[in-house]
């Protein structure tokens, strides 16, 4: 009927087929950590959006955050929103964040 050869063969290709099937391709590697850089980047506001609401009314997305000028972010008060900046200042600094691209959405 069978011999203990096929027996064997069709076994081994069978185990393979499922421990291929429980390995999960998205899964992260193991052993592996971020570089320090690309943590302390989190850490760091990002202006990801700049919405227009009519003239000169402005909403800023930064971090995920929609914010309007004389709101706070951390330990920022939001100045001031142009179309493709946003102004911040803090008790020690001021700092400008500008969009990477002109994503600019208007809304009517």
């Amino acid at each position: 009927m069978f011999s203990i050869r096929e027996l064997f063969i069709t076994a081994l290709v069978c185990w393979s087929g499922f421990a291929i099937a429980e390995a999960d391709p998205t899964r992260p590697l193991t052993g592996f950590t971020a570089p320090e850089s690309a943590s302390s980047e989190v850490k760091t506001m990002a202006l990801q959006s700049i919405i227009s609401l009519g003239d000169k009314k402005r909403r800023a997305i930064i971090s995920g955050i929609q914010l309007k000028q004389g709101d706070q972010i951390k330990e920022y008060r939001v100045v001031k929103i142009t179309k493709n900046s946003v102004v911040l200042k803090s008790s020690e600094q001021v700092k400008k964040l500008t969009l990477l691209s002109q994503s600019i959405v208007h809304k009517k």
